[in-house]
Formats: structure tokens, C-alpha cells, sequence
């Protein structure tokens, strides 16, 4: 008597799940990467770049766009703040919501700049032009803003 073997139907949101977090996984290496480099490297010699870009170091103590807040009033909220983006991004990719990777690039920005204010005070940016300075984590969670807003569900 031979057994039959039966495959089982590859589930395309347990894949998707997967792949979701390795991607956020390897973006938040990449943008600690990037701000260890700019600790050590760019603090004291920027790189520059292509069309008045460099790579370089600034502690940004202030909330985006530098508004002036800081203290560890900031720190309590942004950490209630992103641990409602756990809960959100959680809910999301179980639900199989299409703005699922909106979420998680918010979630995976936002952990990365408030593990810098919680360790250094502040938050690394490194990425800069004569206007601004930012980060990885900012452009994630800008992208991932625009990606929830576009996905939401109609009302």
C-alpha cells in the first residue's frame, strides 16, 4: 500500500507576511547600517555626493522638520506612538489589508529613529542638501504614510 502524497496550496498571504518582514527586517539593518556609518565616518569628514547631496552627520533633538519638542515627555509619547504601530501593522497584515506595507514601513521608521532619541538623545540623520537633513527611517515613514493614504478603504 503506497501513501499518496498530497501538496499543500501555497498560501499567498502567509508568503506575502513573510517576505513583508524580511523586506522591513533588511530596510531597518540598512538605515542602523547607515547611522553607525555616519557616527563613525561622516561625523568629521561628509561625503559628498551628486547634485549638493552628502552624506554626513547631525543629532536632530527635535521632533520632523524640527519642531521644537524634546525631553522625555517626547520620548514616553513617540514610544506609545509606535507601539500602537506594532498593534496596527500586526492587525493589518493578518487582516491582509492593502496598505499592509504602508504600515510597516511607518512601523519600521518610526522603531528605528525612536531607538536613536531613546540611546543618543536624539535622532542620526545623514542624508543631506543644503535644506535638510534626514534618514532611511524618514523617507520609510513618509513612503509609508503615502501608501496608507492611497490604499485606504473608502468610506
Amino acid at each position: 500500500m503506497q501513501k499518496q502524497i498530497t501538496k499543500k496550496p501555497i498560501n499567498k498571504y502567509s508568503l506575502f507576511n513573510k517576505t513583508a518582514w524580511l523586506g522591513a527586517v533588511l530596510l531597518l539593518i540598512l538605515d542602523r547600517a547607515l547611522k553607525m556609518a555616519a557616527i563613525i565616518f561622516w561625523q568629521q569628514q561628509p561625503i559628498k555626493l551628486i547634485g549638493g547631496w552628502f552624506l554626513g552627520y547631525n543629532l536632530n533633538k527635535y521632533l520632523a522638520f524640527s519642531l521644537p519638542w524634546t525631553g522625555p515627555v517626547l520620548s514616553i509619547v513617540l514610544s506609545i506612538v509606535v507601539i500602537g504601530l506594532i498593534i496596527e501593522t500586526i492587525i493589518t497584515l493578518r487582516q491582509h489589508r492593502p496598505n499592509a506595507w504602508g504600515w510597516l514601513l511607518l512601523l519600521i521608521g518610526s522603531t528605528s529613529n525612536l531607538y536613536d532619541r531613546l540611546v543618543y538623545g536624539g535622532v542620526i540623520d545623514y542624508l543631506a542638501t543644503w535644506w535638510t537633513f534626514l534618514n532611511l527611517a524618514d523617507i520609510l515613514i513618509v513612503s509609508g504614510l503615502i501608501i496608507i493614504i492611497i490604499k485606504r478603504r473608502p468610506s
